[in-house]
């Protein structure tokens, strides 16, 4: 969030699945999740080097259960390994087990699969940027354990909560405009359809893609803030700001125009004085640079990845429950 709260960005990586017995204590990270059948769950306290190798235990916790034997199935142990040097990846898996972790069913035969080569962008790619360079990629938050809770479509999501809530972030993303179209603004959803660009422990931003409107190299767009907190200002709190950003689309730069503090029911509003700031750059790769792109009308929302939020005081509340529950890292 340009100048007065910075969002982190909010994004799972994917990578394969299987896992071996844990060691203790583990430090589970989440590897895949949101609108895939299975979550991936690798344990850092398993890892080790051979070489120039890296080995881990990986979990894979499917969404249904499958027949496996006399046992339904939930999830799928095995290693990972990642060639640091040759930047490749590979991986065996070696048991089912069921939604508790109590039942066992082999996974005949225990090989691995062959070696996949990593690109510097790709999941594979992050996954080994973070096991072989230690690089601090927040896609790959704790998980508090390796429970797992059937929801009430029949699902299966890993118990943990501040993880469910990412995952329902994710999962919810819908196609805004295909990707073989030209890039190009998709038009409006209806009224005030917001689309989540970035959510941390500073808040989340939210853009209305209504509001954007096009001059020349310039673009506006209306973005509404949820603010980790209530912010006091003339005697009144306030969970909500919204602010007007411009964009200048070929200097990738942008600045705030005006802000204003909303109420929980957002029908109450008080201007912010110093809601106008100075021009500054939209660096490549960065939540402004994204959105930048989309109000430009350079890419799709789906080529960005934003979530769509339907319910922006349901959104409010599971983020609040995740910075408690501290998924969110600096």
């Amino acid at each position: 969030m340009r100048g007065l709260f910075k969002g982190l960005s909010f994004w799972m990586a994917i990578a394969a699945a299987g896992s071996a017995q844990a060691a203790s204590p583990p430090d589970y990270r989440l590897t895949t999740g949101g609108g895939a059948q299975v979550t991936g769950v690798i344990d850092l306290a398993s890892k080790t080097k051979t070489g120039d190798v890296i080995r881990v235990n990986l979990h894979l916790l499917r969404k249904r259960p499958i027949a496996v034997g006399d046992i339904q199935a939930v999830w799928t142990d095995g290693v990972e390994e990642v060639d640091c040097a040759r930047r490749r990846s590979r991986t065996m898996l070696t048991a089912n087990l069921n939604i508790d972790r109590t039942r066992r069913a082999a996974t005949p035969p225990a090989g691995f699969q062959p070696w996949t080569a990593n690109a510097p962008d790709s999941d594979g790619g992050r996954l080994e940027a973070f096991l072989c360079r230690n690089s601090t990629d927040a896609r790959f938050i704790r998980v508090a354990s390796l429970s797992a809770e059937q929801q009430p479509d029949g699902e299966i999501w890993l118990a943990d909560k501040h993880v469910q809530f990412l995952e329902r972030a994710s999962r919810d993303f819908k196609t805004l405009a295909k990707d073989d179209e030209p890039a190009r603004f998709a038009p409006p959803l209806g009224a005030r359809h917001y689309l989540q660009t970035d959510v941390g422990l500073t808040g989340a931003t939210l853009i209305d893609p209504a509001s954007v409107n096009r001059q020349g190299d310039k673009a506006m767009v209306d973005e509404l803030w949820a603010l980790p907190g209530v912010q006091a200002y003339q005697g009144r709190d306030y969970p909500w700001a919204e602010v007007a950003t411009e964009f200048d689309c070929l200097g990738h730069r942008s600045r705030r125009i005006s802000a204003k503090f909303m109420s929980a029911d957002r029908k109450q509003h008080t201007p912010y004085p110093d809601g106008k700031s100075d021009w500054e750059p939209d660096a490549r790769g960065t939540d402004d640079r994204n959105i930048e792109e989309f109000v430009c009308g350079r890419i799709t929302a789906q080529r960005t990845q934003f979530k769509p939020v339907d319910d922006i005081d349901r959104f409010r509340t599971e983020m609040l429950a995740a910075i408690k529950a501290g998924a969110f890292k600096e």
